[in-house]
C-alpha cells in the first residue's frame, strides 16, 4: 500500500481536499480487534452423586411428596452446596457433563463394555441440563451456548462436572 509524501498531504490540505493535521485511517485488516478469550471468566466445579433429571412437576407437587420429586428437590439443595460462592447471576455458556452410576444389576462384563462410554438412555441430556440451570440460577435465558453430555461413570464416580463462563 502505497503512502502519500508530507508534500502531497500538505497541497491536499491547502486544497481543502482533507482536513489539515487528519490521520490517516488504518485499513480494517490492521485495527485491533478486541479478544474475548482475555476478558472470559471461567468456573469449573463438579456436583458429586448420581445426576438426576428434571422431573415433570405439577401444583400438586406442593403437597403431595412424590419419592422422584423429593429426590430432585435433595439434589438441588446438594448443587447449590457444591456450587462456588462467585457464580455468576446470568451466565452466558453452561458445558455440563454428566456420569451417570452404572447399575447393580448388570454383570461384571456388561459394566466393563459400559465404564465411561456414553450414556445413550433415560434421563435425557437436555433433563440434566435443565435441572442444574433451574438449581442454580433463577433467570438462565441469558444463557446462549448449553451443552450437555452424558457418560456411563468412571475412575471418579458418579457426578457433573458443570463449567459455567462469563463474558
Amino acid at each position: 500500500m502505497a503512502t502519500l509524501s508530507k508534500s502531497l498531504v500538505k497541497k491536499l490540505e491547502k486544497e481543502g481536499r482533507i482536513p489539515s493535521g487528519s490521520k490517516k485511517k488504518k485499513p480494517a485488516y490492521q485495527k485491533k480487534v478486541r479478544n474475548f478469550s482475555e476478558e472470559k471468566r471461567e468456573i469449573n466445579f463438579i456436583i458429586p452423586g448420581n445426576p438426576i433429571g428434571k422431573p415433570r412437576m405439577s401444583q400438586r407437587d406442593k403437597w403431595q411428596k412424590r419419592e422422584r420429586v423429593e429426590n430432585y428437590r435433595a439434589w438441588c439443595d446438594k448443587a447449590r452446596l457444591m456450587a462456588p460462592r462467585n457464580l455468576p447471576t446470568n451466565p452466558d455458556k453452561i458445558w455440563i457433563r454428566s456420569f451417570i452410576a452404572l447399575s447393580k444389576g448388570l454383570k461384571p462384563r456388561e459394566k466393563e463394555l459400559r465404564f465411561g462410554k456414553p450414556h445413550r438412555i433415560k434421563p435425557d441430556a437436555d433433563n440434566l441440563c435443565k435441572s442444574v440451570m433451574d438449581a442454580l440460577w433463577k433467570e438462565d435465558s441469558g444463557a446462549w451456548d448449553t451443552r450437555s453430555v452424558k457418560y456411563w461413570e468412571d475412575e471418579g464416580g458418579p457426578r457433573m462436572e458443570v463449567t459455567v463462563e462469563v463474558f
